[in-house]
């Protein structure tokens, strides 16, 4: 038996011929419990897809000759390679790019720090978990410029089946060339067969000339005048255990920040007892307290100067942590 074509999300599977036989597939991530069955295939090869990335699988297969069925195979194993995403990027940042993103409330501003026409803000969690099979979710981004305002095109793309593609399908904001500052989709939604955990958002606005309303449907272009950010958003199954999921969900912000750092807690920690710890790079605590939540925002004030900070959480209710 071999493993071939393993991408991130797929993989094709083969082993060696029976004659008269057909076949009986099992497969699983190394240390489930649980083994996923496909019965009755009549070829060599099958292709497995909606794996999930950077992960060990194991698989074995049996043969079956009318009513009878030999042994599985012994167990063979492959890994699922690295989502990895194509190049978008604009090269000139005189006159334009994005100055601000915001979903649900929270903002990633970026009016002050901007350097380039590619931002990659992927290593960083900022906005909240959103839902499988959730709606209602609002995203907007604002345009800045340096001078004259030229028409701009906004494009925001979500991989939601992680597979390291933005498809048409997957596009959440799609606003045609313009002069209006900041536009928005205040309804989109999370679907039902999306994948859980982190993945890709890309945010693209692009200048175009005459005439306005053109719209930027490539995530994979390399364009002159405009911006492009990449972000890390979570998706999460809202079925487990509330527990399980609130504190992966809290989000920090502004990012980046200047003097004051606000941490978001979700809706349902609130009235939770919570202790927080600010440290440096250098482990040394810049900031902490523990604090009874009456809403679902703790603001630190500090004179926080900027730099790398690592925030641990801990909910005193659950005895849950989570670092970020």
């Amino acid at each position: 038996m071999n493993a071939t074509n393993i991408v991130s999300s797929s993989v094709t599977l083969n082993w060696s011929t029976t004659a008269g036989a057909t076949f009986d597939l099992r497969y699983r991530e190394v240390g489930s419990g649980t083994w996923i069955v496909i019965n009755d295939i009549d070829t060599t090869t099958y292709d497995l897809t909606g794996l999930n990335p950077e992960t060990d699988y194991e698989y074995e297969v049996r043969s079956l000759c009318g009513t009878n069925s030999s042994v599985y195979s012994t167990t063979d194993n492959f890994s699922t390679a690295v989502v990895s995403y194509c190049n978008a990027q604009g090269n000139n940042i005189s006159d334009e790019y994005i100055s601000r993103v915001e979903i649900d409330g929270v903002i990633n501003d970026t009016e002050s720090s901007t350097s380039s026409g590619y931002s990659n803000f992927k290593g960083m969690s900022i906005f909240n978990s959103m839902a499988l099979n959730s709606s209602n979710h609002n995203i907007s981004v604002t345009k800045f410029w340096t001078g004259t305002n030229y028409n701009e095109a906004v494009s925001v793309w979500i991989d939601f089946d992680q597979d390291g593609i933005f498809s048409a399908a997957e596009k959440i904001l799609e606003s045609g060339s313009s002069t209006i500052q900041t536009v928005s989709n205040p309804n989109f939604s999370i679907p039902v067969d999306a994948k859980t955990g982190d993945t890709v958002m890309r945010v693209i606005m692009k200048y175009y000339g005459n005439p306005t309303g053109q719209i930027q449907n490539d995530p994979c272009e390399t364009f002159t005048y405009g911006e492009v950010e990449d972000y890390t958003v979570n998706i999460f199954d809202e079925t487990l255990s509330v527990n399980t999921q609130d504190l992966e969900s809290i989000a920090v912000y502004p990012n980046p920040f200047k003097d004051t750092i606000d941490i978001k807690i979700p809706s349902g920690m609130t009235n939770n007892d919570i202790s927080y710890n600010v440290n440096n790079v250098l482990s040394r605590s810049i900031a902490s307290n523990n604090v009874q939540l009456n809403d679902n925002t703790i603001r630190i004030l500090n004179n926080v100067q900027s730099g790398t900070y690592f925030l641990g959480i801990q909910d005193q209710n659950t005895n849950q942590s989570v670092v970020k």
